[in-house]
């Protein structure tokens, strides 16, 4: 074992214990309570249209979860997000829906104890379709998310299914730290013709990822990742894709507003997406809106009580560096209510 793969170890064998105790499950939840939406669907909805109603920002709702390890756990879910769905639908302002839904694919097939699909019970494009169905009747717009490499193959190969058999309300995840993501734009969107939806109906959230994936088939640089985004999306707008840019990078959100200005994108082909609670979003989303940019949060919620723990130390095992992301990110919170306080101070 080298030394990279002794720390990693270690480092799970710290988390699986924070995760075995009351004190750490509790100190886990602390921190990341700041990017649940909810401890149930129904707070995650009233979340959903507080920010809607106070600040126009949209949502895209998913259910935190560890992943299902039986075909009746991956029922319960497919249920849950079809409730969830249901909910957008009831609770639309002024006939618009206010948010969108993401499905976790780890949650919607049998996975085994390392999280990995298997080839037990319903399919990853059976279940997808399902879904996408039952949103497409109520006009509800539906994202896969990705997860690790191991589920990219699967995860494409349903969508392009999905997308064959017409259905037009769903929208995909690649992120740019994969070395393959460049091929999966042009297999996707290049010369491939699906009949029956046309490239201005499909959507793709363009990210670098969290998951720290091996040298041999990522990049492991963050701003190489950053700089494959920005390659990435104009790829995607150069195909008639409609783009959502989930970056809290400020430097690269303007790059994507000059990109688009330069291809004379139109902003209706277009959204930013942030992750809910991240101060660096909220420190520039009211300057994009009031430019006419879309914006969008993601917003897990939890459907039992601690999913929200147990899935933060599943994404912590992935990639460590999100604890000082985390941190940084407390303390961009600190400094952000200081500087407002002080400038209430003088106000008054």
């Amino acid at each position: 074992m080298n030394l990279n793969d002794t720390i990693r170890s270690l480092e799970h064998k710290a988390l699986d214990f924070l995760g075995e105790n009351s004190f750490g499950r509790k100190l886990i939840a602390y921190l990341g309570e700041p990017y649940v939406a909810g401890h149930s669907l129904q707070e995650g909805i009233e979340r959903a249209i507080l920010e809607f109603n106070k600040n126009s920002r949209y949502g895209t709702l998913d259910i935190l979860g560890e992943g299902a390890r039986t075909e009746a756990k991956s029922q319960e879910y497919v249920n849950a997000y079809k409730q969830l769905i249901t909910m957008v639908d009831d609770n639309r302002v002024g006939g618009e829906a206010i948010a969108s839904v993401s499905l976790k694919p780890s949650a919607l097939i049998v996975v085994d104890e390392k999280g990995l699909p298997t080839n037990q019970g319903s399919s990853l494009q059976e279940r997808l379709e399902d879904l996408v169905s039952y949103a497409k009747a109520r006009e509800v717009q539906i994202t896969i998310d990705m997860e690790d490499h191991d589920w990219t193959d699967i995860t494409l190969e349903a969508a392009k299914e999905v997308w064959r058999k017409g259905y037009d309300n769903l929208g995909i995840v690649l992120q740019s730290r994969l070395n393959r993501t460049r091929n999966d734009v042009s297999d996707l969107f290049g010369d491939t013709s699906y009949t029956l939806v046309p490239k201005g109906k499909m959507r793709v959230r363009a990210c670098i990822g969290i998951y720290n994936e091996h040298a041999d088939i990522a990049v492991t640089d963050r701003e190489e990742a950053k700089d494959r985004l920005i390659d990435r999306q104009r790829e995607l707008f150069q195909a008639g894709i409609y783009v959502e840019s989930a970056t809290h990078d400020h430097k690269r959100i303007r790059q994507t507003e000059t990109q688009m200005e330069e291809l004379r994108v139109p902003k209706e082909m277009h959204e930013f997406q942030f992750l809910l609670g991240v101060q660096n979003a909220y420190n520039i989303d009211h300057e994009l809106r009031d430019r006419g940019h879309k914006v969008r949060y993601y917003m897990p919620v939890e459907l039992n009580k601690g999913d929200g723990v147990k899935y933060m130390i599943r994404r912590l095992k992935a990639n460590p560096e999100m604890i000082t992301h985390g941190i940084k990110n407390t303390l961009q919170r600190i400094y952000s209510l200081f500087s407002k306080n002080q400038a209430y101070q003088k106000a008054v």
